[in-house]
């Protein structure tokens, strides 16, 4: 018994110092993305591309996909970055929003897991025509002004679910994201004002 009890402790310590190995490499890709949101010279859409590919590898997950809402059609959301499996055919997909997995996280304002995806009627994965994922997680990423798109992943192996410390850490690491995204956004909405008053001032000079 004595023995039993030493080894329960063992490897409670174990998975402890494990969950605390992974957040800090969750925390790390974090400041990773802020910085390079914040680089002037960083583009956009490799940015998006470097937060699925950090989700995917952090959680272990077989694909990653970034959605957003369509910008010529709010009631859809569009996938604006793909990683993992068949990422050529889910960049670009246009879907419903409504009873959508990721619509679902983007309205709560927080993370959803579910661990049988083929068990939960009424509620759509875009994942699921293409990658027969038995696992899966949205992120939302969230904005001043509202949700402004969510991180969907999903597993294969039907033997290990995300686990709530996943969707915890996922979490913490999308929020951090979308405060990013908000400040690169905000940025590129400065530049694009100076060059608007740097033309106003020419055509002035001109006139």
């Amino acid at each position: 018994l004595a023995l039993a009890a030493t080894a329960g402790i063992a490897i409670e310590n174990a998975r402890l110092y494990e969950e605390s190995r992974r957040r800090q490499e969750w925390l790390r890709a974090s400041g990773e993305i802020s910085r390079q949101l914040l680089d002037p010279e960083a583009e956009h859409s490799d940015t998006l591309h470097r937060i699925a590919t950090s989700v995917k590898r952090l959680a272990s997950a077989d694909v990653v996909t970034i959605v957003r809402p369509a910008e010529d059609d709010l009631s859809e959301l569009e996938v604006v970055v793909a990683t993992g499996a068949a990422e050529r055919e889910l960049v670009g997909l246009h879907y419903p929003k409504n009873d959508s997995m990721a619509w679902q996280a983007m309205q709560e304002g927080h993370g959803v897991r579910v661990e049988a995806v083929d068990q939960l009627p009424g509620v759509y994965l875009h994942l699921r025509p293409y990658v027969p994922v038995s696992q899966a997680m949205a992120l939302p990423l969230r904005g001043e002004t509202g949700p402004r798109g969510a991180i969907v992943a999903g597993r294969i192996t039907p033997h290990t679910p995300f686990t709530d410390a996943d969707l915890d850490m996922a979490e913490t690491f999308a929020g951090q994201a979308a405060i990013a995204l908000e400040l690169s956004d905000a940025r590129a909405d400065q530049q694009r004002l100076g060059v608007l008053a740097d033309s106003w001032r020419i055509e002035g000079d001109l006139h």
